[in-house]
This record gives structure tokens, C-alpha cells and sequence, in this order.
């Protein structure tokens, strides 16, 4: 039995988004995966069940957990809030997701875009930004037969990492304010908040190519937080007990700011879910997780971003 040692692979890297445009290098704390994603369909027999299989649609996914917090990041990452419903995830002409490893070897997805943002933590034991997944499909006037449609990899010089700065990776100590007091100086439990963005979208599937196109029918931005500071009657107040029902809950809706240095998150009109529930044990405090919702909201006939990620407060 022969062994060649030379084929047995390790290989880091880093990747690198729309190269040939508004380029953005992207490090994760998570290894980059990769992800051959296939839709096939069986073919069935009366007489013998399923006889095989036939790829219908292929495309690539791509997951991380990236650890810079930077304005060129943020912008790759976090595209949906200011997107119009129906409008695709995809941009106007073919962003390259370049993954460079350290061995020489470029790999390049020709099409690729953000599927999936990630989530904000809110944990000073973590850094700011969750796991991120983009989509990679069949390009403009693309060849879903052809594997350099999908996937090339190619032997490039690495380019180093003079872009790695760890000034942008920060696990913050925040501050995080829901509206006016009590909730204008919040102390959070020790796992501190979430951001999750939520959105919607429908698929455009070409016979014989597989989906060429992705669109947002609907956003919306959810927040997991664990007050500490706060009583019973606070959050049935902010529930809307006590008002007139038939009412809305956007009268009961705030901004969720969360801030530290060089870094600040707004997710804009959030109300608390319904189904809170209080606690009464020596083991646990009274009041718990709470769960709350961005309502959309319009401003000079315009949508306001339901979610806003900056290194500064908006101008």
C-alpha cells in the first residue's frame, strides 16, 4: 500500500469578496466551508421503486464567522435593510468570493453573493459578528454544465495578509438603551443580546440551469436581550397592558441601540413579542428573556432601514 503524504492537505485562507470591484478581505474565527449543494429528483418505477437520481440545480455555499468589524465589512455583509422588497440579492453584474489559502491555490466562486447576514452578538466574550453564508449560482449568460461556472482553482501567489488588523477584531463592552427610562440604562445577563435579521425570499429557477436569481419579499429584525435591571411592571407597561386594545404596537416600540467604541447597531421600531413570562424562584430572577421585533416604519414617504450597523452613530 502506497502513501503519499503530499496530497494529505491543510490549507487556511482568507477570502476575498468582488475582487475586481469594491474588493473586501474577509478572516473568520470558524474555518471557511464550502459546500457542493445539488436538487435532484428521483426517477420512480411502479415495478422497482426509485431507479436513480437526476441533478435538476446545483450551486455553491459558503459559511464563516467573520472577525473584523471594519466599514468595508459591513458593507459586504449587512445589504438587506436597504434593499426594496422584490428587489434580488444578487448585484446588477457578477461579484467574484476569491478564497486565497496560504499553499498558493486561489479558489474562485464567480457569482457569489450574501445569502444568509449574520447575526450580531452581543457578548463581550464574543466578537460582534455571528456566522455569515453566501450563495454562489450560475453567473450572467452562465453555463450550468460547466464546472468554471461554479468553481476554478487556480495556483496564485497568496497575497498576504498586510489587511489582517486586529484593531478590527473587538469584543465590546456595550451599551445598550431600548427607548427612555427604566430601559435607557439596561444591565444585561451574562450572555447579553442578539441581533437576528429575518428576512424573506422567493427563488427564480430556470429549467435546465437551477436557480439564477434570489429576491427579498419581506425583512424584518429580531432581538434577544436579558434584562437584569428591570421589573415586572416595566415590561407589562412596554407589553401594552394597561392601553386600549385595537390600538397598534408600534405606540410601544422603540429603538434597540446598542453602542460601544468604534461601533454601533440600531434595530429601528422594535416592540416586545407577545408571550413574555415571569419567573417567581429563588433560582431564577423574576424576569427572564425577552424577545422583541422590528414594526416597519416610513419617514418622508421613504421605508426606514429596519436595521442600521455602522462603526459611528448615522449622521
Amino acid at each position: 500500500m502506497s502513501q503519499n503524504r503530499t496530497l494529505i492537505l491543510r490549507e487556511p485562507g482568507h477570502i476575498v469578496l468582488d475582487a475586481a470591484g469594491t474588493p473586501a478581505v474577509l478572516y473568520s474565527e470558524t474555518p471557511w466551508t464550502v459546500e457542493m449543494s445539488e436538487e435532484v429528483v428521483p426517477i420512480p418505477s411502479a415495478m422497482f421503486g426509485e431507479l436513480d437520481r437526476v441533478p435538476v440545480g446545483r450551486m455553491i455555499k459558503i459559511k464563516g464567522t467573520p472577525q473584523q468589524f471594519s466599514a468595508g465589512a459591513i458593507a459586504k455583509l449587512f445589504p438587506f435593510a436597504a434593499k426594496k422588497r422584490g428587489a434580488s440579492l444578487l448585484p446588477s453584474t457578477d461579484e467574484t468570493l476569491d478564497i486565497h489559502t496560504t499553499t498558493g491555490k486561489r479558489c474562485r466562486i464567480p457569482n457569489a453573493f450574501v445569502y444568509a447576514e449574520p447575526e450580531i452578538r452581543g457578548d463581550i466574550r464574543k466578537t460582534p459578528i455571528g456566522e455569515v453564508e453566501f450563495w454562489g449560482v450560475v453567473p450572467l449568460n452562465g453555463n450550468a454544465n460547466s464546472l468554471a461556472s461554479f468553481f476554478s482553482e487556480t495556483s496564485v501567489a497568496y497575497p498576504g495578509d498586510d489587511l489582517f488588523d486586529t484593531a478590527e477584531i473587538i469584543n465590546p463592552a456595550w451599551q445598550v438603551t431600548w427607548g427612555g427610562a427604566p430601559w435607557d440604562s439596561l444591565d444585561l445577563g451574562e450572555s447579553g443580546f442578539s441581533i437576528k435579521p429575518a428576512p424573506k425570499y422567493d427563488e427564480d429557477k430556470v429549467n435546465g440551469i437551477g436557480v439564477t436569481n434570489v429576491v427579498l419579499t419581506d425583512y424584518g429584525v429580531g432581538v434577544d436581550i436579558e434584562p437584569m435591571n428591570i421589573t415586572r411592571a416595566a415590561v407589562m407597561a412596554r407589553a401594552g397592558y394597561g392601553t386600549a386594545l385595537g390600538g397598534r404596537k408600534s405606540t410601544t416600540a422603540y429603538d434597540f441601540i446598542a453602542q460601544a467604541s468604534g461601533i454601533y447597531i440600531a434595530v429601528r421600531n422594535a416592540a416586545l413579542v407577545p408571550g413574555q413570562n415571569f419567573s417567581f424562584a429563588a433560582q431564577q430572577r423574576s424576569v427572564g428573556k425577552l424577545k422583541l421585533q422590528s414594526i416597519r416604519s416610513f419617514s418622508g414617504g421613504e421605508e426606514v432601514a429596519q436595521l442600521y450597523v455602522g462603526t459611528s452613530a448615522p449622521a
